[in-house]
């Protein structure tokens, strides 16, 4: 859970050696143009000797550059491994921020019961300046004021980021941290009220797949039936959906925000489909949504956290024809 890595989250503990890591890649690329700048220089040597000297030189020529290939075989191989150590530390460092994230939605979870107000209305609280986005500075003000709080401005930042991509957070994606994702198992009404009376009103039929960001409940009427609300991540409709009926019946089961892949599948750094590659899932990999169904080219994407490539970044969950590339992990 969120607390795994302490309460200030580790972060100078497990900090990316990158001033090495970029020291190495400098030898790396300088060891190169040695070896291309002396192969040059080898083959004018050659070009310019006597005729007289030509085989000797020729012969020494390539004794030099059957050495030149061993070392690029080295250099190869020193390569695979700082892209290795780099796909490392890009791992931790995800895994560091969906702590966090967890750790953020937490505190801002208990803040909201000790005061006793909905979750929503922290958004209001974030929002000083009433346009209906929360900034970074915003975020960070107000993660940083609440009760408990250890957590650095630094690392509050970065999270944002992660969360955001850096762009205000309106707000559906800052009450995510906070919500509990249920799928629907079997298709149920979502309605205007909590109470399953004639007054509340239907929305419309939730069906099975679907996930819903649940931010109050459950709540357990005096029939035994168990209901939440929240909001239909695909189409934004908000209401109260039940979880369980008085006859034991199932509707809602916790989980859908980690989804897993049943296929290869790209991760973009943007919402556009043909925009640039950041990574590639393979079947079975498994992510955390940060930021929920998008539409584009016909085809439903979804902004996620990818530890296993150790990146964050767009990826499509149901393509135009209706084919879901991303599924509920089990």
């Amino acid at each position: 859970d969120g607390e795994k890595d302490g309460e200030n989250g580790d972060a100078a503990e497990a900090e990316e050696p990158t001033e090495a890591i970029s020291e190495a890649q400098k030898l790396i690329d300088e060891a190169r143009e040695e070896i291309e700048g002396a192969r040059k220089k080898l083959g004018e040597a050659t070009e310019e000797a006597e005729e007289a000297l030509k085989p000797f030189a020729t012969a020494e020529a390539d004794g030099r550059s059957k050495k030149a290939a061993l070392l690029e075989v080295r250099l190869d191989a020193a390569v695979g491994s700082l892209r290795r150590v780099r796909s490392h530390w890009a791992r931790q460092a995800v895994g560091r921020q969906e702590a966090l994230r967890l750790q953020a939605g937490k505190l801002m979870k208990e803040h909201a019961a000790a005061k006793s107000v909905p979750l929503e209305d922290l958004f209001k609280q974030a929002d000083k300046d009433e346009d209906e986005a929360v900034s970074k500075s915003e975020f960070v003000a107000f993660v940083k004021g609440l009760e408990g709080c250890k957590l650095e401005a630094e690392q509050l930042e970065a999270l944002f980021v992660h969360i955001s991509g850096d762009a205000p957070l309106g707000k559906d994606a800052f009450l995510r941290p906070m919500a509990t994702h249920y799928r629907v198992v079997k298709e149920s009404p979502l309605t205007t009220e909590a109470s399953v009376t004639r007054e509340s009103k239907t929305i419309r039929r939730l069906q099975p797949g679907e996930v819903v960001e649940v931010y109050e409940g459950p709540v357990t009427d005096d029939k035994g039936i168990s209901r939440v609300r929240g909001r239909v991540v695909q189409d934004g409709a908000a209401g109260w959906v039940t979880v369980t009926g008085n006859s034991g019946n199932v509707f809602l089961e916790e989980g859908g925000a980690v989804l897993q892949a049943a296929c290869t599948v790209q991760l973009t750094a943007s919402l556009e489909g043909d925009s640039e590659v950041v990574g590639s899932l393979g079947a079975g990999d498994k992510v955390q949504v940060l930021d929920w169904e998008k539409k584009d080219a016909g085809a439903g994407r979804v902004r996620v956290a990818a530890q296993c490539q150790g990146c964050v970044g767009w990826a499509t969950r149901v393509q135009a024809d209706g084919n879901q590339v991303l599924r509920p992990a089990p």
